[in-house]
């Protein structure tokens, strides 16, 4: 842990006040689509959910939109786009 001087704490608080993070920004970042760096959409994550639940495989559904097999299991557990049903 590193211990900051008084002058590089105030240097700190002032700068994040001078640049505050967005409003809609939070710890875990922007949910789907709206997050800069979703690679799938809404859509897609529907139909990855449907074409596991119809007993399509993890490693061909990946290969058909593109996306890594943890990144398709990651949605089959809800552990990412969890705020879709």
């Amino acid at each position: 842990m590193r211990i900051l001087t008084d002058e590089q704490r105030a240097q700190l608080k002032e700068a994040v006040r001078q640049n505050p993070l967005p409003p809609d920004y939070s710890k875990r970042g922007s949910p789907g689509e709206k997050n800069p760096r979703a690679k799938l959409t809404l859509g897609e994550v529907w139909e990855i959910r449907s074409d596991l639940a119809g007993g399509a495989g993890v490693k061909a559904t990946a290969r058909k939109f593109g996306v890594s097999p943890p990144t398709v299991r990651s949605i089959r557990d809800r552990k990412t786009w969890a705020h879709i049903e």
